[in-house]
Parts: structure tokens; C-alpha cells; sequence
């Protein structure tokens, strides 16, 4: 006789509901980026007015995000169709979705049921309003994200469904808004923190949510909708702004001065020939778009370099690549200064990795949170100035927003190399040239340049007993760094550093010298008290680098152009005192106390997480020169 029976039937229920709780664990642990609580909403919110758009092409899509940094709530509003309690009910398990019929026609962009997760269980309140043609309510939950962190299996979530009149909630006409608090147990913890103004929220949710639609060329296009941020600070003052419905690219909304050119179009319109003089070495950025057939040329041959274990010839690679349509954009821009211009533009602080080189991935017209850091991967010429994105048609990541299926990741690493290689190659001819230090150069007439400069007088006098200094404008460069510091040398006030030798650019150093306690001026040793005995042999002498601010010196480091090891000595004009972040390292600026630091002179010293202990002395020439005019 033949039975059949169910082979977990006996299972522990008490371990059935510890695996559910872990697979709600790791979901949530999936999502690793603050503008995540904000996509996954958007990206539901947008969907939702699609499906209403083809319903009813009169119905144009409205989406409202609300960010209250006064209560830590976040909520995202639309005019879609609505969701049926039924099926709210259900949705608000793990892994359950309605979506994977329209994701494999293109006509949305999750299909996985780990958002709605996210959101339920990753936070202490969660509360969803729907409206439909048919009916009202508002679902609560509450204490879920302390049901996941509790071990002993004593709390549980409490979802509470309530019917609504047509004059209750927020909503009048069908659509749906979803609200969330952050709190103590969350991620973020604080939305002042995660977005602390409106124009940085902006940036976010036009960068990084399906708000800022990434083009795509699959057959399915989105339906367009207005969108909208309404901010609250920690004062409960509101900001109201309408937001572009198209995704900022690195060259998006910098100002009219910042020249950028679409090498693609121009190579398209002039094809092999050389660029006018009018246009070599004028631009600060160049980027190009790459379509399907012209990436399936660009990587022939290359997946036998990268070695991976899936994507193993030509074939393999353009399968992949039409299969999920895969288009790219790439741009070159001049390093560390088109950065500090994109976070200044789009009033994002410059350590942010927003507008950090990097390359990332859309999938679906949606951008994701996942990036990397090119510099992991590239040595060899400028890293630091190429910014990638891949867009992917109908690929989800394996969990939340945190990584890729493993072909994709391959795919990633056979394109990110012909990219970057492509976009620096054909951006050369028409970029500024570029300073060590990452600076446009300037090609302003000499006496034009002079007579900008003289409008900006040199900002120190010092008392009569230590001379005058005869530089006669205020520094902007690295090089000025470099003639003042020899000035203050030859009038006698820094003679105790006596250099060996300075050198150009063909060496990887800026000089080396030799500090001479015996030969430091009365009163700068005033005003920079030390302990001499604490110098040897070996700490008199050494490498000095020279930067117009301190923070430039971490570019090279990154770039590994300089060894921290090496440095001694930090010659800078501005002191950037804070820490300063870029691919992967981490530099801290802080000021001497009198009495601290070794060599009379220094006021600050910087120091490198990689780097241990070992501290660089700054000469911040600003700083010394202030506390040298000071009266008294």
C-alpha cells in the first residue's frame, strides 16, 4: 500500500515562526541605504499610477512625498487605483506579490514581495490608506520591527484594519498613502539626519527613487505624473517643491559656467575627425550614452579577460546583454573639482557618495542605492573621474537593494573596465587639462588672470619687527601655497625649514626638507610652543607635500599617486579641519593646541584611519599667519 503524507506536518511551529521571523530579518537587513525607506513607497506609488494611466489615459499620475523631520515620519501619497483590503491582508506577509505577471511584461518594477516587508517590519509604525472604487479603509501596524529584534518570541506585531468614511483620512478620490516613523530601533534613526534640508531631499528622490525615471528603451514606456516633496524641518517649517520626473544624471543642473559636452552625439555628428580647436580642452565633463548593439561591440573579447564563471565568451556576454536590453552612460569629468561642483549644484555635501565616481545600476527606469567604488577595480589612469551607470531591463536584486544575481555582477565586471577605458579615451581631446590636485587649469590671458587677481588684495599684514610680506594677492592655487611659503622662508620666519630639494611635476613627491630647531624665530616659537626633545634624526627630516587646502592630499592617497607613510609634513593655505571621505579612506584634520606637535609652525595635524597612529604636521599658512598678526 502506497501513502502519501506532508513531511513538514510535524514540524515545531515555534520553529516555523523563527523562520519566518529570519527571513523577515534578513529582508530588512537587505536594504542598506536611508533613501531606501523612501524608494521602495516611490516605486510602488509609481507603479500604481502607471496601471491607472492605461486604465484611464485621462487620469494623469500625482505623487505627493512628505518628509516631517519634526515627527520622523515619512509618508508617500498617489492618485492610483487604490488596494483592496483583501489584498493588503496578504501582502503584508513576506514574499507575497500580485506583480510577477506585469514585471515579466515590463510593466513594473518589483515583483519580489520584499518592499512592502521592509517597510511593515522594519519600523514601529507603519500605516497604509487606500481608497478604491469600492472602499475606504486605513491598515495600522504596529511593534513589528520589535517583533523581529525580540529573541524570546514574546512580542508580537499588531496589525489593526479600520473602515473609513468618505469625509475621514486624507484621501477624497481612489489612491493610496503610505506612512512610516523612523525610531530608535530603525534605519535611519533620525530623518533630520538621513535628509537634513529640502534641496538635499530633492537631490535624493530625483537620484534615487523611481521619481528621477531613468530612461529606458523597452517597449513599455511609463506613464508620465507630476510629483511632489513637501519638507518639514526639525521646526516644522514646510517646504513645498515640484520635482522633475527625470533621473539626474552627473551633468543635470549645474550651473551655466560648467561647459559639458555629449561626446556621443558630437562623435555621432562628426564621426572620424578630429575635434576643432574651438573645442579641445574646454569642457570640465564629457559623458555618452551606449545603446545595446554598441556595448555587444565594446566588450568582444573581454569576458575572456574578467575569467568569471557564467559569462565565459562573446556569445554568453551579448545574450545577457539583450536579453535585459542593457544600455550605459558614462561620464569623464576633471576629478575632485567636478565632484565639489555636482555637491555644490545639488546641495549635497561633498562626502556624500551621491556624486561620487562610481558605477551604478538601474533596473526597470528605476535607479538603485547600489554602487562601487571604481577605484576597487581600475588602476592606471584617473578612477577618480569616471562615473558609470548600467541600465537593465526586467532584473530584480537578490534581496532588497543590497546585491545583484550573479550573472549580473559578472556582467558588471565584464563592462565597467571597456567603460571607463572608452569614456576617458574619447573624452581626453576635449577636457580642461588637469593639476595633480584634480583643478582646471586655467587658460585665462596673463594680464586678464593679473588683473582679476589684484581685485583680491593678499588678506595679512604682520607687525613691522617680522618685515612684510610682498606677495601682493590673495592665494587661490596650489602653486601660490608654494611661493608664499618660500617668501616666509627668505624673511627669516620659516628659515627652520631648510628644503633639499623642491620638484615638478615628473616626480611623485612636492620636496623634501630638513626642520632645524636651533635656527626657529623667537617669536614664532612664542606662538608655537613645542618639545624639541622629542625630535631625533630620523623625524627632522622629511617629505613635505603642498595643497591650497589640506584635503586635497586624500585624492592622491586614494589613487595611491602618494604614500601616507612617506608624508611628513602637509604645507596647505586652508586647513579643512573635519574629516573628509573618498574611496574608502578616511582623513581627519584637527587643530594644535599650543604645546602640541612637534615642529614650531604647525597647526594642525591630519591623520588617516588606514594609516594608524602615524600623523602628518599641517602647515595651514592661513592659520599661522592669523596667530602671527594677532596683536599681542
Amino acid at each position: 500500500m502506497t501513502e502519501t503524507f506532508d513531511p513538514l506536518a510535524a514540524a515545531d511551529p515555534d520553529l516555523v515562526a523563527g523562520a519566518i521571523k529570519q527571513r523577515v530579518r534578513n529582508i530588512i537587513r537587505s536594504y542598506n541605504h536611508a533613501a531606501d525607506l523612501l524608494a521602495e513607497p516611490i516605486q510602488n506609488a509609481v507603479d500604481e499610477v502607471d496601471e491607472a494611466f492605461r486604465e484611464d489615459h485621462s487620469n494623469r499620475g500625482s505623487i505627493v512625498v512628505g518628509i516631517d523631520c519634526s515627527t520622523n515620519k515619512i509618508s508617500v501619497r498617489d492618485n492610483g487605483r487604490g488596494i483592496t483590503s483583501e489584498n493588503v491582508r496578504k501582502l503584508l506577509a513576506p514574499d507575497v506579490t500580485q506583480k510577477a505577471e506585469l514585471f515579466r511584461n515590463g510593466r513594473s518594477r518589483g515583483h519580489k514581495g520584499v518592499g512592502l516587508t521592509f517597510l511593515a517590519y522594519g519600523f514601529n509604525f507603519f500605516e497604509i490608506e487606500s481608497r478604491t472604487a469600492g472602499e475606504h479603509y486605513r491598515v495600522r501596524v504596529e511593534n513589528a520591527r520589535q517583533w523581529v529584534e525580540d529573541s524570546s518570541q514574546t512580542v508580537a506585531p499588531r496589525a489593526v484594519i479600520d473602515d473609513l468614511a468618505d469625509e475621514e483620512g486624507s484621501l477624497r478620490q481612489p489612491g493610496t498613502v503610505i506612512t512610516i516613523q523612523v525610531g530608535g530601533q530603525t534605519e535611519p534613526r533620525d530623518l533630520y539626519r538621513a535628509f537634513p534640508s529640502w534641496d538635499y531631499a530633492e537631490t535624493v528622490l530625483e537620484a534615487q527613487s523611481a521619481i528621477g525615471v531613468y530612461p529606458r528603451k523597452a517597449k513599455v514606456e511609463p506613464a508620465g505624473f507630476d510629483a511632489r516633496l513637501e519638507y518639514k524641518d526639525r521646526d516644522g517649517v514646510l517646504t513645498v517643491r515640484q520635482l522633475s520626473s527625470s533621473y539626474r544624471f552627473p551633468h543635470t543642473g549645474l550651473v551655466k559656467q560648467v561647459k559639458v559636452i555629449d561626446v556621443g552625439a558630437y562623435l555621432a555628428s562628426n564621426p572620424n575627425t578630429e575635434p576643432p580647436v574651438k573645442d579641445r580642452g574646454k569642457y570640465q565633463a564629457a559623458y555618452r550614452f551606449y545603446g545595446t548593439d554598441k556595448l555587444v561591440e565594446l566588450l568582444k573579447g573581454r569576458a575572456e579577460r574578467v575569467q568569471g564563471d557564467l559569462l565565459t565568451n562573446d556569445a554568453d556576454v551579448e545574450e545577457v546583454l539583450r536579453k535585459h536590453t542593457v544600455t550605459a552612460y558614462a561620464l569623464a569629468g576633471y576629478a575632485a573639482a567636478y565632484k565639489a561642483t555636482l555637491a555644490t549644484n545639488w546641495h549635497v555635501p561633498k562626502n556624500r557618495t551621491l556624486v561620487a565616481p562610481s558605477i551604478r545600476v538601474a533596473t526597470d527606469s528605476m535607479i538603485s542605492s547600489w554602487r562601487r567604488d571604481l577605484s576597487l577595480s581600475h588602476r592606471g589612469f584617473d578612477v577618480e573621474r569616471i562615473w558609470l551607470t548600467v541600465h537593465l531591463e526586467r532584473v530584480e536584486p537578490d534581496l532588497g537593494r543590497k546585491d545583484w544575481p550573479p550573472q549580473i555582477i559578472e556582467l558588471i565586471n565584464v563592462l565597467e573596465n571597456p567603460l571607463a577605458e572608452d569614456i576617458a579615451n574619447q573624452a581626453k581631446p576635449f577636457l580642461i587639462p588637469t593639476t595633480r590636485s584634480g583643478k582646471s587649469i586655467d587658460y585665462d590671458e596673463p594680464i586678464d588672470k593679473a588683473a582679476e587677481r589684484r581685485k583680491h588684495p593678499f588678506p595679512f599684514s604682520l607687525p613691522s619687527e617680522m618685515g612684510a610680506i610682498k606677495y601682493v594677492t590673495a592665494p587661490t592655487e596650489e602653486q601660490d601655497v608654494v611661493a608664499i611659503f618660500n617668501e616666509l622662508r627668505g624673511m627669516g620666519i620659516l628659515k627652520h625649514f631648510e628644503p633639499i630639494f623642491f620638484s615638478g611635476s615628473s616626480y611623485a613627491y612636492d620636496s623634501y626638507l630638513q626642520y632645524d630647531e636651533n635656527e626657529v624665530p623667537d617669536f614664532v616659537i612664542e606662538r608655537f610652543p613645542v618639545d624639541h626633545a622629542q625630535l631625533n634624526k630620523r623625524t627632522r627630516n622629511g617629505v613635505a607635500e603642498f595643497k591650497f587646502e589640506a584635503s586635497e592630499l586624500l585624492p592622491d592617497i586614494v589613487r595611491e599617486i602618494k604614500d601616507w607613510e612617506h608624508i611628513r609634513w602637509l604645507v596647505c593655505w586652508e586647513a579643512n579641519v573635519g574629516t573628509h571621505e573618498q574611496g574608502g579612506q578616511t582623513m581627519h584634520v584637527l587643530e594644535l593646541e599650543p604645546g602640541d606637535g612637534m615642529y614650531s609652525g604647525a597647526t594642525h595635524a591630519a591623520t588617516l584611519e588606514s594609516g594608524g597612529k602615524r600623523s602628518v604636521s599641517v602647515i595651514a599658512l592661513k592659520t599661522f599667519l592669523e596667530r602671527l598678526s594677532a596683536v599681542g
